[in-house]
């Protein structure tokens, strides 16, 4: 500060002498020989760097009429976690406090006597599981050959069934032949007195019939026979079938054992797995034919997701209880803006209202959706949450700073030229500003402006700036605090900058 006001002094003098030297130059006095006024002043790129001047453009466009509301930045409660001790024991190592980590990094360790007991649980798991695989390919190794003996069994019965229908079939004919030739011979016999029928033809038919006959029982025998085999082939197949079923139940409730014995060695990983931060397949893996849970000696408790360690809540070489918590890491990728609107100003927003966010030390506003406004007003403070999420992918944001939200509530109906109100500076009943000289990049013009609305560190300008002027943001009021360019009780200056005396 004292640095700018000697240099405040400095610009003064320099300027003074630029006037002195200036006078013997031709120019339309105010009462005789000495140099009219000027609205016109000297900064050169020394003056610009030790008075802090930065410039800002004026620009066309319609004033944002926004609602300011102080607040602060909190970590999202969806990117917090703490890490708790999943067994009692005794803390071997914790990372230390505001380290950063990635996902899967080791963020403490555990030496607990339960994990010699959840190993042997596993090792337990593992035998069942092995044993019942065993019994289930006993089982299939002996049901095989009898399905298939069923099988056999089976298809003969339904042989013999068929061949006791043709069996069946070819009685009936015989019987059919031999009846109707045991009718021929009858009705030859009824005309043996006659002389149309010889003896011979009498003895041949008898002879036939007798020997349609004796088929027709031998018919009757084979049909016996073949249904006493189907029947016994039916009763051992019956028998079979059973015997099949049997041990197909059998396969049933030991496949059903093999899986809930698979399932229990696998729930039994998987808890392992949620307790280390290890993968079920990390754990599984071997290594010399052992798997890697078998070889455990501690658990090693890992980060959920990148981030920052805020916390630590356990020394190393600390006996812990289950579910202490140990470390706490948020993850300050993205952040929650939070604050408080009064009733007042929560009447005015329409639905999703757009939000810019100022955090102090960062130069640029921060755009951001609004995330909630809470419907229910807080009968305290009188007053609604309004949340919104920030993206933080560079990390200058950190949770706890305080920030002020802007909301837009509504936009103006015409375009006009609009200026930051961080380079407007009264002076007076003025208000003024400096203007760059676009033809003189090392001069500014003191220049009075009317204003219109203002919202947001925003105003309209009426008269006096127009649309891609440059304008004095910082420094502003060291400029102001010299007094050069004003303009004397005596006159005034017109808009080119040419001063009017009065008469």
């Amino acid at each position: 500060m004292k640095t700018a006001r000697v240099w405040v002094l400095a610009l003064s003098v320099a300027l003074l002498t630029v006037g002195c030297q200036d006078a013997e130059e031709p120019s339309a006095p105010k009462t005789g020989g000495g140099a009219p006024p000027t609205n016109r002043i000297q900064v050169t790129e020394d003056i610009q760097s030790n008075l802090g001047i930065t410039w800002v453009t004026a620009r066309r466009g319609r004033l944002e009429q926004r609602v300011s509301v102080p607040g602060e930045l909190v970590a999202p409660p969806g990117r917090q976690w703490m890490i708790r001790a999943p067994l009692p024991g005794t803390l071997a190592k914790v990372a230390a406090q505001w380290s950063p980590v990635k996902e899967g990094d080791v963020v403490a360790e555990l030496i607990s006597s339960e994990l010699a007991e959840i190993q042997a649980e596993i090792y337990a798991a593992v035998e069942r599981a092995e044993e019942a695989r065993m019994a289930l390919r006993k089982t299939k190794a002996e049901t095989e050959p009898e399905q298939a003996y069923a099988d056999a069994l089976a298809r003969a019965a339904s042989e013999a069934r068929e061949a006791e229908a043709r069996a069946a079939a070819v009685l009936e004919n015989a019987r059919t032949v031999a009846q109707a030739a045991k009718g021929r011979v009858d009705e030859l016999e009824s005309l043996k007195g006659s002389s149309s029928v010889s003896q011979a033809t009498l003895l041949t038919a008898q002879r036939d019939a007798l020997d349609l006959s004796r088929g027709a029982a031998e018919a009757e025998s084979a049909l016996r026979s073949v249904r006493v085999e189907s029947r016994e082939l039916e009763l051992k197949a019956v028998g079979s079938r059973t015997r099949a079923s049997e041990s197909g139940r059998r396969l049933e409730l030991l496949t059903t054992r093999v899986a809930a014995a698979e399932a229990a060695y696998a729930q039994l990983i998987r808890s392992l797995a949620a307790s280390s931060g290890m993968t079920v397949e990390e754990l599984s893996a071997t290594n010399g034919g052992t798997p890697r849970w078998a070889t455990m000696r501690s658990i090693p408790l890992r980060a959920p997701a990148a981030g920052v360690i805020v916390a630590v809540h356990v020394s190393s070489r600390t006996w812990v209880d289950r579910s202490a918590p140990l470390v706490a890491i948020e993850d300050p990728s993205s952040l929650l803006f939070r604050a408080l609107l009064p009733e007042a100003d929560a009447a005015a927003l329409p639905p999703n209202p757009k939000l810019v966010i100022e955090v102090p030390g960062v130069g640029d506003a921060i755009a951001a959706e609004v995330a909630t406004v809470r419907p229910v007003s807080d009968a305290k403070t009188r007053s609604l949450l309004v949340e919104a999420l920030v993206k933080n992918p560079d990390g200058k944001l950190r949770a706890g700073s305080s920030a002020t939200g802007e909301l837009l509530t509504s936009v103006s109906k015409n375009d006009e030229v609009l200026i930051p109100l961080d380079c407007v500076v009264r002076d007076g009943l003025e208000s003024i500003v400096f203007r760059r000289d676009p033809a003189k990049r090392n001069e500014v013009i003191r220049v009075p402006v009317a204003l219109g609305a203002r919202s947001a560190g925003w105003a309209e300008v009426m008269a006096g700036v127009g649309a891609q002027d440059e304008l004095v943001k910082d420094g502003v009021h060291q400029l102001k605090q010299t007094g050069l360019g004003k303009a004397d009780a005596g006159g005034h200056f017109h808009a080119d900058g040419t001063w009017h005396g009065e008469h």
